[in-house]
């Protein structure tokens, strides 16, 4: 089988959840035979050493330029406005790149096109039409829910910003999901959402888990506590968006107190990307609270803990966060909406708490009574394993491309 696939953003270097999901869904693609045209924006080149990556993983890569700020862009732009949110008409292709997009395609003549994340949704569906083959969309939210969600919780120019976010998302969701001959949520909820509202074409996908690296990550710490571990509290998340800052704030505010207070040596360590200075300032107020931007490895950030948190009361989709943070082979201490659309079997995997009060209880009794229960490889395997991306595929040949045959 032959998959263009049209993603928001290169994949690799997976920093971050969205990336992550991507990325290792095509590793398995990948490795059960599929060829694989990857289509992405970026502002920039890749590296030679990302790139090479990406090559030992997809058959061919075709780069788009995010529409810059330059006036002519600006202008094109500002043209999109009035039907397009703020994030799709970024990605807008037209004009020589779009012809060469078209020809890039039609000579990898891929079996099916799949939109990979809401916002690449314009260039997927002209190929599609172009091309004549089904259309297909994984599907990471609830894009306009999600959208107002961010918009209610933004202040200042964010405001702004997410409010040109929303200009006409909602429609052009709808319609993108109408003519995709199927589309694979990311969520057990918002596939519910989909489905009250008619859509009956969707099924569920969920991430995929690196079970390999979990293994890895177990055997090394072994029965006694892994030397890696130099913290007693970690959090990894992008540290600019409403709703991880907001979460942060409220753990930082809220709970990390109570921490200190019942066990003087704790130390926390917050971790990720381009931090607002909101976060740096409330970091460097506590002295038992340690800030490190853009690291490089995620794995190692999280086996540099004894627990793992997830403190975000506001999102969509699934936490791929939680998802990651399973493959680290630690307990993981999380507030409802984390484990939001996961399948409910995997709740078992995580400490759930409700408020400021149980969720420094849960991290103190993961510190004190250090549990497997993380650790169920078997379901683990069930749930995320390449089983579920040989479902996927499987429902591809019989049903989309089946019915294209007719």
């Amino acid at each position: 089988m032959k998959i263009t696939v049209v993603a928001l953003e290169s994949p690799f270097p997976a920093i971050h959840g969205g990336r992550v999901d991507i990325w290792r869904r095509l590793q398995v693609l990948s490795e059960l035979g599929v060829s694989i045209q990857l289509v992405y924006w970026a502002k920039t080149q890749l590296n030679l050493e990302d790139e090479q990556k990406l090559a030992n993983v997809v058959n061919t890569s075709h780069m788009l330029k995010l529409n810059g700020t330059s006036f002519s862009s600006l202008l094109r732009k500002i043209s999109f406005f009035p039907r397009y949110p703020l994030e799709i008409s970024s990605r807008m292709v037209y004009g020589q790149a779009l012809k060469d997009l078209k020809a890039t395609a039609r000579k990898f003549a891929p079996d099916v096109v799949m939109i990979d994340h809401l916002h690449g949704c314009m260039a997927g569906r002209q190929l599609s039409q172009y091309l004549q083959v089904p259309l297909i969309l994984r599907s990471h939210n609830i894009e306009h829910l999600y959208c107002k969600n961010l918009y209610a919780s933004a202040q200042g120019h964010r405001k702004l910003v997410r409010l040109l976010s929303l200009n006409g998302l909602e429609k052009v969701e709808k319609d993108t999901l109408k003519e995709c001959r199927a589309f694979y949520d990311i969520s057990v909820d918002d596939l519910e959402y989909w489905r009250s509202l008619g859509f009956k074409n969707g099924r569920f996908l969920p991430p995929t888990i690196n079970l390999a690296e979990m293994r890895l990550a177990q055997n090394a710490s072994g029965s006694e506590q892994p030397q890696q571990e130099e913290f007693d509290v970690v959090f990894l998340g992008n540290l600019n968006t409403e709703n991880n800052v907001a979460g942060l704030v409220w753990f930082l505010t809220n709970v990390a107190p109570k921490l200190k207070a019942r066990e003087a040596n704790i130390s926390i360590l917050i971790s990720g990307s381009n931090p607002v200075k909101k976060i740096v300032d409330l970091c460097d107020s506590l002295d038992y609270v340690t800030l490190k931007a853009n690291p490089k490895s995620a794995a190692d950030i999280y086996r540099s803990g004894r627990v793992l948190i997830n403190p975000m009361a506001v999102g969509g989709g699934v936490s791929i966060k939680a998802i990651d943070m399973l493959s680290a082979a630690r307990p993981i201490v999380t507030l409802p909406k984390g484990v939001g659309g996961l399948p409910e079997r995997s709740k078992s995997l995580f400490y759930i708490a409700e408020d400021s009060d149980s969720f420094a209880e849960k991290i103190l009794f993961c510190l004190h009574k250090r549990s497997d229960n993380f650790a169920d490889y078997n379901l683990l395997d069930e749930l995320f394993g390449v089983e579920q991306i040989k479902t996927f595929l499987k429902d591809l040949e019989e049903n989309v491309l089946a019915a294209q045959a007719v």
